[in-house]
């Protein structure tokens, strides 16, 4: 984060591709100071909840790790685009495996799975 240099009220990285010409969409991502720090806190707090999940997956590690993630490349994606469509691809991407995540290893003394509740207001945001 120290070699991020940004003029001011600028990019530090900028990335940008055609993506549909039609619509006039394209690829853009970029990273500034807040998405560098926001950038820098998830890829940290994915690392602690891999480090903490060792003990506590005890079924289908590989779909946890996959599902995890996913959900860590769309949150990623989400901070780092600058293109709206772009933002909402990443942003629905990232729906699926929070859904995997909470109905599969999500609390298992709950009668009923909580993905289907905890994702209607993230489903109505959009």
């Amino acid at each position: 984060m120290v070699a991020l240099r940004a003029r001011w009220g600028g990019l530090a990285v900028r990335g940008e591709a055609r993506w549909i010409p039609a619509l006039g969409a394209s690829y853009h991502v970029g990273v500034d100071g807040i998405s560098a720090a926001l950038v820098l806190l998830t890829t940290l707090t994915t690392a602690v909840a891999v480090i903490g999940s060792f003990s506590a997956v005890e079924k289908r590690h590989r779909e946890f790790y996959a599902s995890l993630l996913a959900l860590e490349t769309g949150m990623l994606g989400a901070f780092l685009s600058l293109d709206l469509l772009v933002f909402y691809m990443f942003w629905e991407g990232m729906l699926v495996p929070m859904y995997l995540l909470i109905g599969v290893w999500g609390d298992p003394g709950a009668s009923t799975p909580r993905s289907s509740s905890s994702s209607t207001p993230w489903r109505a945001a959009c």
